[in-house]
């Protein structure tokens, strides 16, 4: 499993100068946690938004807010750091490593539908994450998960 999401998060891995839509910086809508290899967390949010996420990497798919819904502070170990979303609504994960490099994923969660994305030797640092949607203008609930295992 850990091969096929870092095969697809590392397909739509991009570099990018400026983003446009996403304001790195701001408050996070749905908080913050700092965590070390191996710790984690879970959080509940409302996913999407009205910013498409193809106008700053045009290989993605989805809908997100401005500014992200949630931000790790993370400190690098031997255990991979792993984003996983789930809602009923189909969702997408951005995020927005701590170099400045950008990641999407769409479907390679646990179930096929869901988002997910293993990050093997993440470096330390901060990692600010999107929850988005496929479709503009709709806000499911939804459950985004740090760890450090996919099978969880």
């Amino acid at each position: 499993m850990f091969r096929i999401l870092l095969a697809a998060s590392t397909l739509q891995l991009g570099v990018v100068a400026s983003a446009d839509a996403q304001e790195i910086g701001i408050p996070p809508a749905y908080g913050s946690v700092s965590l070390a290899a191996g710790e984690q967390h879970t959080v509940q949010l409302k996913a999407g938004g009205s910013e498409n996420v193809a106008r700053l990497l045009p290989n993605c798919v989805g809908f997100v807010a401005e500014g992200p819904d949630f931000v790790v502070q993370y400190t690098s170990g031997e255990a991979p750091l792993v984003f996983l979303a789930h809602s009923e609504a189909d969702t997408t994960l951005l995020v927005n490593f701590p170099d400045g490099k950008w990641a999407c994923d769409d479907n390679s969660g646990l179930n096929g539908r869901d988002p997910g994305m293993v990050i093997y030797f993440a470096p330390s640092g901060q990692y600010d994450v999107w929850v988005g949607t496929r479709q503009a203008g709709v806000t499911p609930d939804a459950t985004l998960r740090i760890t450090d295992s996919a099978a969880d």
